[in-house]
């Protein structure tokens, strides 16, 4: 017996693909330690621990970014996915806080597709 599939509502939308929802979750992770690193650095320097972990976050940005070439548009892919993320924690930011946001994690690696993750020294 085949039982129907239910209807879905009108304004319903699937959720992303799981590699978007990661490069959003990444961009989010990289953009709120990018904010933790000024705010510590206003009151007497960041920490190192912090600056790691914003390395970290950056690298595993460029990674993707490397794995997903020729598949899909990254820095929309980012900056789309990243700014949903961000959403969900900070509802009544104004889209361009958020564009700004998201940009921040963006442009701090090499833009040349030739040199390797490991050349660039994010937060060092």
């Amino acid at each position: 017996m085949l039982i129907p599939e239910p209807h879905l509502p009108l304004g319903w939308q699937e959720p992303p693909p799981l590699i978007e929802r990661v490069i959003g979750e990444v961009v989010a992770a990289a953009a709120r330690a990018i904010v933790r690193a000024l705010m510590e650095y206003q009151n007497g320097g960041a920490q190192p621990a912090t600056t790691r972990h914003g390395g970290d976050l950056i690298a595993q940005l460029y990674s993707l970014r490397q794995s997903t070439i020729g598949y899909l548009d990254f820095d929309a892919t980012a900056r789309a996915h990243g700014k949903r993320v961000l959403r969900e924690s900070y509802a009544d930011a104004s889209d361009a806080a958020l564009d700004e946001l998201v940009s921040w994690p963006l442009t701090s690696w090499p833009r040349s597709s030739d040199r390797s993750c490991t050349e660039h020294r994010a937060y060092s």
